[in-house]
């Protein structure tokens, strides 16, 4: 059974799709999922889309289609904890909504607690892959990581907030760190998350600080060190 990997943009899953053997595409609901070989080990890299619907409907076509038995999420995002640095890296088996909730008049709830099953709550994967690649992150003769500012990348365990909104802006990162707590925000990991949970496979979230969570700079950033995370998904391939 092949192991699933998702980026969201091009740049996210190049250098992976660059180093694969034995490759062949097949062509799913408009997307082109490569199969073949990636540190030996057998592998479906597939570019998803910006979003949580479309990496939903990515990870979920992984899932019925071609019967993938763990998930890596590859890529970038914004940060929210301070201290956080452009390169650092993130790895995450836990992320929360924060855009999915009640608007009040008193502000934004998040979840929907007036509905039974639908209370706000974290969505966790099964965490062999996660375990997996915080023991690797130890190893750094294992990784080798870039920065985008002069500074030595460091791989922290974390939690990861998402939403379908880009944030460029001070506070309305702020907010989302107060809301969730989380370490970083992007728009997919949380869909990816919950189909690992329904289909009760291993999902672990890798991913590279590429700004600060409030502006758009991660243009300037985000294709170098998106490496990074190509770097530990690779670890993780080749330790599994």
């Amino acid at each position: 059974m092949p192991i699933g990997i998702i980026g969201a943009m091009p740049e996210e899953i190049e250098q992976l799709r660059s180093r694969m053997s034995d490759v062949h595409q097949e062509t799913v609901l408009q997307r082109q999922f490569y199969c073949g070989q990636l540190q030996d080990k057998s592998v479906v890299l597939v570019q998803s889309g910006i979003g949580k619907t479309r990496s939903a409907i990515t990870a979920t076509t992984l899932v019925a289609k071609f019967g993938i038995r763990g998930l890596i999420f590859t890529g970038v995002a914004g940060a929210l904890r301070p201290g956080l640095r452009t390169g650092d890296v993130i790895l995450a088996k836990e992320a929360r909504e924060h855009d999915f909730g009640t608007a009040k008049p008193d502000g934004f709830e998040l979840g929907l607690s007036f509905l039974p099953g639908q209370e706000y709550r974290p969505i966790v994967a099964e965490p062999s892959f996660y375990d997996l690649a915080l023991q690797l992150a130890c190893q750094e003769q294992c990784l080798e990581l870039v920065s985008g500012k002069n500074h030595q990348p460091q791989v922290y365990a974390g939690i990861v907030a998402t939403g379908d909104v880009f944030v460029a802006d001070r506070k309305l990162s702020a907010h989302i760190y107060r809301q969730t707590e989380a370490d970083v925000v992007e728009m997919e990991g949380t869909s990816v998350l919950r189909v690992a949970e329904d289909a009760d496979i291993p999902c672990v979230l890798v991913r590279t600080v590429s700004d600060g969570g409030d502006s758009d700079e991660f243009l300037d950033f985000f294709a170098a060190v998106a490496s990074n995370s190509a770097a530990i998904t690779e670890a993780i391939l080749r330790a599994l």
